[in-house]
């Protein structure tokens, strides 16, 4: 005799033994610990440097790049991305 035809003869032991095991696994997953928002430590840095009436060139040369040289040297920065238009400079480390 296997399982399934005694549980269709008998239904009553596998309906109670699932509410039961239904009924722990609610029980259990209520007492998890979640933490909704985790401890995360994300390096990163946005930078923002004006210079009126420069160029791109003129930023890329006289600001952007001792910036970005100086970013370099912190060691939990893995990139460092520069946009570049004309008066303005954002950079961007993560």
């Amino acid at each position: 005799m296997n399982f399934s035809s005694w549980s269709i003869r008998y239904p009553v032991p596998p309906i109670l033994l699932f509410v039961l095991m239904t009924g722990c696994g609610l029980w259990a997953f209520n007492r998890l610990d979640i933490q909704n928002f985790p401890d995360m430590d994300l390096p990163t840095i946005q930078i923002s440097a004006s210079l009126d009436g420069a160029a791109a060139s003129q930023l890329e040369t006289e600001v952007a790049r001792k910036i970005e040289d100086e970013l370099t040297g912190l060691t939990r920065l893995d990139s460092v991305t520069t946009t570049i238009t004309d008066g303005s400079a954002s950079i961007s480390g993560a």
